[in-house]
């Protein structure tokens, strides 16, 4: 063989042909690692390509979930990434059928580059990913509890999107990190605020805040709670015989860079009045929309619940 044609990359390496491509063994690779059924098929520059390509078309349909708010739209971006695996699969498929007979292998057809080019992308490429989409674009998140009904409810499956401290607003549903794991609730008051509950009636700065979210399913009965007791400590106008209620207590002066978190469920959740304040730093996400939803008993989908807004 002429080792000059060893100078040019395109051409072969190997003294004699290799085994035909396979199509379906192309798809199975490009299924491990888009890019890599091109490779296998001696085109590994437009399975780079397609690679890189793929990835930024899938994040910037996924990002493009946690903007619109039309529930179809967002149903079909978030089937993209599933859709450019499939094509770059399908591109794989055709390149490797198309291949000559006999295939005369780049200097990247041999098992142990394609061993190292997987290892690469599940060890390096794919955590960076998929840290980098969770910081900066979206993050799945399921609920478990029934601290947010009615407007979430156990099983669904639910989009977050990152947050900055500073656009924390009342009313925002969002994701914070306490022991134990995350949780999702609303923001009801901000840092300097004063709230407080009057007969289940959220009062912040003086004034009854408008609540449509909130369902009430105990009207009869204003149990106390000495896990409430954290409240004298941050009360408006201190008094020694102050005896909180769930549906009655402070006035309450959040801190600077706290917030008080409560659930929609306002009746049965464990939020900010028995926990007390969360920091602004332990805020990291908001909810945006309900990509699945499954009943966690009778494990029957809901389909009607699929794209819908969390607001």
């Amino acid at each position: 063989m002429d080792t000059s044609a060893h100078e040019n990359p395109d051409e072969p390496l190997f003294g004699k042909p290799l085994p035909p491509r396979h199509g379906w063994g192309a798809v199975v690779l490009s299924l491990m690692v888009p890019g890599l059924g091109h490779v296998y098929a001696g085109r590994g520059r437009r399975g780079l390509a397609l690679a890189v390509g793929g990835a930024l078309l899938a994040v910037g349909a996924i990002f493009l979930t946690t903007v619109v708010r039309v529930p179809a739209l967002r149903v079909l971006f978030i089937l993209v990434p599933f859709a450019v695996l499939l094509g770059v699969a399908a591109d794989a498929f055709r390149v490797a059928a198309s291949a000559p007979d006999p295939f005369w292998g780049k200097w990247y057809n041999r098992w142990y580059v394609y061993v190292g080019i997987w290892l690469a992308a599940v060890l390096i490429a794919q955590p960076l990913l998929r840290d980098a989409i969770v910081r900066h674009v979206a993050q799945a998140f399921v609920v478990p509890s029934t601290a947010m009904q009615p407007t979430i409810l156990p099983g669904d499956y639910m989009l977050t999107a990152p947050i900055r401290p500073g656009s924390i607003r009342r009313g925002l549903p969002v994701v914070y990190q306490a022991p134990g794991g995350a949780y999702v609730q609303r923001v009801a008051a901000l840092p300097g605020d004063t709230v407080e509950m009057r007969r289940k009636g959220l009062f912040i700065n003086g004034r009854l805040r408008r609540e449509p979210y909130v369902q009430h399913i105990d009207p009869a009965m204003d149990p106390s709670d000495a896990s409430m007791d954290w409240q004298k400590e941050f009360l408006a106008y201190p008094h020694p015989t102050y005896r909180p209620t769930r549906d009655n207590w402070g006035p309450l002066v959040v801190p600077r860079e706290q917030y008080l978190l409560l659930g929609d469920n306002r009746d049965n959740t464990l939020d900010g009045r028995y926990i007390g304040f969360v920091s602004g730093k332990g805020i990291r996400r908001r909810a945006v929309w309900i990509y699945l939803s499954r009943d966690a008993v009778e494990r029957e989908y809901r389909w009607s619940r699929i794209g819908r807004s969390i607001d």
